[in-house]
């Protein structure tokens, strides 16, 4: 196996997709608008992909990026 298969097989597990439908309590999503590796539009999908009633609430700010605090 190549380092890419590798590398896919990995970021696969770490896709939540197939475990928020099972979601039962209220969640708060938190999202740096300046983080430069996860776009700020993955927090509206994981919000959207949430149960209804579970949201409760979507943050995204400017006090942060990925890696540096602003």
């Amino acid at each position: 196996m190549g380092v890419l298969d590798q590398a896919a097989a990995t970021v696969a597990t770490m896709d939540p997709g197939r475990w928020l439908p099972t979601v039962r309590c209220p969640v708060t999503l938190l999202h740096g608008a300046d983080d430069d590796v996860v776009p700020l539009d993955e927090v509206d999908a994981l919000a959207a992909a949430l149960p209804p009633g579970c949201l409760a609430g979507v943050h995204k700010t400017g006090l942060y990026g990925h890696t540096v605090a602003g």
